[in-house]
C-alpha cells in the first residue's frame, strides 16, 4: 500500500507544484530536514555519528577513571564533552548543506529533477515543509503546508 500512498503524494505535489515552488522561492515555505532519516539514506551526511560515539565512550571512560586517576579522568571527560559539541556542529552543518543543495536544485531545475527529488525526499521522510499557514510531513499531503489543514494520506 505504500505505492498507493506515494502516488497520492506525487499527485498532490504535481497539482500544487507552482504554489509550492513559489513558496520555496520566496522563502514562505521552509524545507526542514530530519537528520536521522537523512543519515540513514545518505551515509555521507552521517559522519557526526563517529564523533557522537567517541563522545559517549570518552565520557564513560572518563567517569570510570575519575575514581582511580582523577587527572586523566578529567581530561578524558573534557575530550568527551568537546567531541559531543563537535558532533552537534557537524550535524547542523550537514543539515544546512543538504537543505541548501536541495533548494538550489529546486530553483535551477524546477520541472525536471527539482520536483522529483523534493517529492522523493518528502515521501522518504527526509524533509518536511513549514509555512505560516501550516506544516506538512509524511504521511500528510504536501498541500497541507499551503492550506493549513491537517489531512493524512491513507496508508492502509
Amino acid at each position: 500500500m505504500l505505492y498507493t500512498a506515494a502516488s497520492l503524494a506525487a499527485e498532490d505535489f504535481w497539482r500544487n507544484w507552482s504554489v509550492i515552488f513559489e513558496g520555496i522561492l520566496n522563502d514562505s515555505i521552509i524545507i526542514k530536514t530530519d537528520m536521522l532519516f537523512l543519515s540513514r539514506n545518505f551515509p555521507e551526511y552521517g559522519k557526526y555519528h563517529i564523533w557522537k560515539g567517541l563522545a559517549l565512550i570518552s565520557f564513560l571512560a572518563g567517569i570510570v577513571l575519575l575514581f582511580f586517576y582523577w587527572q586523566a579522568g578529567v581530561i578524558i571527560v573534557v575530550v568527551g564533552v568537546c567531541s559531543n559539541f563537535y558532533s552537534k556542529f557537524k550535524k547542523v552543518a550537514a543539515v544546512k548543506k543538504f537543505t541548501e543543495d536541495m533548494r538550489k536544485e529546486i530553483i535551477q531545475n524546477p520541472l525536471s529533477m527539482g520536483m522529483a527529488k523534493l517529492c522523493a525526499h518528502y515521501i522518504a521522510g527526509i524533509i518536511q515543509f513549514s509555512s505560516a499557514k501550516g506544516k506538512a510531513h509524511w504521511p500528510q499531503y504536501p498541500s497541507n503546508v499551503i492550506t493549513g489543514e491537517i489531512e493524512f494520506i491513507p496508508t492502509d
